[in-house]
């Protein structure tokens, strides 16, 4: 086979390869059905009065363990975060400093 040939060959087949589809796994995903709180999801409406009070990281735990959630995330001013909604997770939105400004699931 002349080397013309075979190098277009060889960029035929990879060009082919490139095309096949290949099976990657789905993401791993939480089961909110098992989210070790009974099925329970976050409940922020009885942590209103934490609004005005100054966070720490006890506060956190008593925040997250009160609303029955599953996780806690704090949210910084300025700070970039994720959008993706977690019924499970209680965030807790504070300014420069450390004040809670809003408590809420999701």
């Amino acid at each position: 086979m002349k080397p013309k040939h075979l190098l277009f060959s060889t960029l035929v087949l990879l060009s082919l390869s490139a095309c096949s589809t290949t099976s990657t796994p789905p993401a791993a995903t939480r089961d909110y059905s098992a989210s070790g709180n009974d099925g329970a999801t976050c409940n922020a409406d009885a942590l209103k009065s934490a609004i005005g009070t100054q966070h720490n990281a006890n506060v956190a735990e008593s925040l997250q363990q009160r609303a029955g959630a599953y996780s806690h995330r704090v949210i910084r001013p300025d700070a970039h975060y994720t959008t993706d909604y977690d019924p499970d997770r209680l965030n807790i939105r504070i300014d420069e400093t450390a004040t809670i400004l809003n408590v809420y699931c999701g």
